[in-house]
């Protein structure tokens, strides 16, 4: 059977989920790429970015326009603002992911491209990369903002500087994903002792989406999918305690808990007279708050990682409990 997820990407034979795609303009998305224009995707954590990279990798690859490869560069984060060895992680990981794909390429390439090129190695790769295929090539990079200072610049440079090479000697494409637009970043080079904003680092970028908001359509959408294989039926004043009671920012998609469930084993309706148990009341205590960090143009409110991983659980402890789950107690009973 079927859950809400809110644990890494969607899968959809594994959870109940809104389609991905649905979150943007697919039309405009696709002539973004047709036009070979470099762009961004950004959203909060937790609302189903990497799970429309993946569907959006899906779908280019079936079609059979474009290669399109999607990786996440969150593990160079780990060396900090060492170029090189940041480069070295995300060759390993784009060759890794393209292999994903049955692309070959990099797989033997790679390694002595690195030690051809160093820190340029990436700017390199990319273009013996694309002309090794006449087939245009289209990136998708996850957890763009998540690198370090001169690495988070040595990409975004050395994406700009080849450019103009595109499609027959550099990507046709490249999507940068990640919390914020790159236009809002603000980058700290250690190495040049300097402050560096996102557009004059990647002045190429050519639009900025953010992925949808999870609407109370997707909510009923969700719960439907729930009824249809248990057979537990929602009141309509049931599906609409949960969107009142929900906080704006818990309204992501592909929404559930990441926390063990327990099923119950009865399909009773879920009445309106609906009341979510002290333990949901205790995770809202801070609604106030989560509306002021979701409010679209509010940029002087920041919400940390923490607090906006927090408010996507919420909607996952409603949905589950009302759905027939219990949750385990402080000695892990039910």
């Amino acid at each position: 059977m079927r859950y809400f997820n809110t644990s890494g990407p969607m899968i959809a034979k594994d959870h109940y989920h809104v389609p991905p795609l649905s979150q943007f303009d697919l039309a405009e998305v696709r002539q973004l790429i047709d036009w070979r224009n470099y762009f961004v995707i950004y959203a909060p954590r937790r609302t189903g970015k990497t799970s429309v990279l993946l569907a959006l990798e899906e779908l280019l690859n079936a079609e059979g326009d474009y290669r399109c490869v999607y990786f996440n560069v969150e593990a160079a984060q780990a060396v900090g603002e060492d170029v090189t060895a940041a480069t070295e992680v995300i060759l390993d990981e784009m060759a890794r992911q393209a292999r994903r794909t049955g692309d070959e390429y990099l797989t033997g390439a790679w390694s002595q491209i690195f030690a051809d090129y160093g820190p340029g190695a990436l700017g390199a790769a990319l273009s013996l990369w694309a002309a090794a295929d006449k087939k245009p090539l289209v990136l998708l990079i996850d957890e763009t903002d998540s690198l370090v200072g001169d690495s988070l610049l040595a990409l975004l440079r050395q994406l700009r500087a080849s450019y103009h090479m595109r499609p027959d000697g550099f990507p046709q494409s490249v999507v940068l994903c990640g919390v914020r637009d790159v236009r809002d970043y603000r980058i700290h080079s250690g190495s040049a002792k300097a402050r560096v904003t996102g557009g004059s680092g990647f002045n190429i970028s050519a639009e900025s989406l953010r992925l949808g908001d999870f609407g109370q359509d997707d909510v009923r959408e969700l719960l439907g999918q729930h009824t249809d294989e248990t057979g537990q039926p929602f009141t309509d004043g049931a599906l609409e305690a949960v969107w009142t009671q929900t906080p704006v920012l818990a309204r992501t998609r592909h929404q559930g808990g990441n926390m063990r469930m327990f099923p119950v084993g009865d399909a009773d309706a879920v009445g309106d007279d609906y009341e979510p148990s002290p333990e949901y009341q205790e995770h809202i205590e801070n609604e106030e708050y989560l509306h002021a960090v979701a409010t679209d143009g509010r940029r002087d409110v920041f919400a940390t990682n923490e607090t906006i991983a927090r408010a996507a659980l919420y909607l996952g402890y409603l949905l589950n409990e009302i759905a027939g789950y219990t949750f385990p107690g402080k000695d892990g009973e039910e």
